[in-house]
């Protein structure tokens, strides 16, 4: 016995399609009337409450790994977060609004249930000191100058300066990080035109030692003058310039002695 397939008619699809249309009406009404805006916000409300009064409130907010970045800067960039419901604290936003801080490099927000918020940050290692006329920036370990203020910093950090300084500032740390018994004589260094470092060294006297690098093979000259500490304890004499442009010697000029000649172009 064959069965016989039974197709909507058209008066049934006609009432479908009426209570569609007055559905969507209906909810079209509520959101334009605010009336579900209005819901969802008095059962937000009621969840808040709630949580609060079983005891989901900010009691503390523990700050860590800030060196920096004063706690009276963090507080003032994330408010007031005590005796808030820990519901209604917006992780994302302190987030953001901590990592614009100057000093921060990473920073992690967490609520920790039931009554406090972690805050953990990561900052910035500040390697030395930009001199622009009379300003000073600090440079963070990328050669970036960091917007703020120098306090708290070491106040033994090397000072650079010249154009396109900072950019070259970490690679040249980098190299004199290698020889340790010049680096601790190393006070400012100043990035020339013709893309190469002079770095001014302490003295025993009033004045500092000029050392001029060269554009290309620092690293070997910078050998050349350890060994020569090591042997002969240079950086310890009465010395105004030394000059390790050329390849196989040191040139060097008392204190009061006149300036050595300029090298000739080849």
């Amino acid at each position: 016995m064959r069965k016989i397939k039974r197709t909507p008619s058209k008066k049934t699809y006609k009432w479908l399609s009426a209570l569609l249309v007055l559905a969507i009406g209906g909810i079209i009404y509520l959101i334009y009337t605010g009336y579900i805006h209005h819901k969802i916000q008095q059962v937000t409300a009621w969840y808040h409450d709630t949580t609060a009064q079983i005891g989901f409130v900010v009691d503390d907010v523990v700050i860590e790994g800030n060196h920096l970045t004063s706690h009276k800067d963090i507080q003032k960039a994330i408010g007031h977060l005590e005796k808030r419901p820990m519901a209604t604290i917006d992780i994302h936003d302190l987030h953001d609004r901590l990592a614009r801080l100057p000093w921060v490099k990473q920073v992690t927000v967490q609520r920790m249930l039931p009554n406090m918020i972690s805050i953990i940050v990561t900052e910035k290692r500040p390697i030395a000191l930009y001199q622009d006329k009379k300003d000073y920036f600090p440079l963070d370990e990328n050669g970036k100058i960091v917007p703020t203020t120098l306090k708290g910093l070491d106040p033994h950090l090397i000072v650079v300066a010249g154009k396109n300084a900072p950019d070259k500032t970490p690679r040249l740390l980098a190299i004199l990080d290698r020889f340790k018994l010049i680096r601790p004589y190393v006070l400012s260094a100043r990035y020339r035109r013709d893309q190469r470092w002079d770095l001014y060294l302490r003295a025993t006297g009033k004045d500092q030692i000029l050392v001029q690098l060269p554009a290309q093979k620092e690293e070997q000259a910078l050998q050349r003058l350890q060994k020569a500490h090591e042997t002969d304890r240079i950086l310890d004499r009465n010395l105004a310039e030394i000059d390790l442009r050329l390849n196989d010697r040191i040139r060097v000029k008392m204190a009061n002695e006149a300036p050595l000649k300029k090298q000739r172009k080849k």
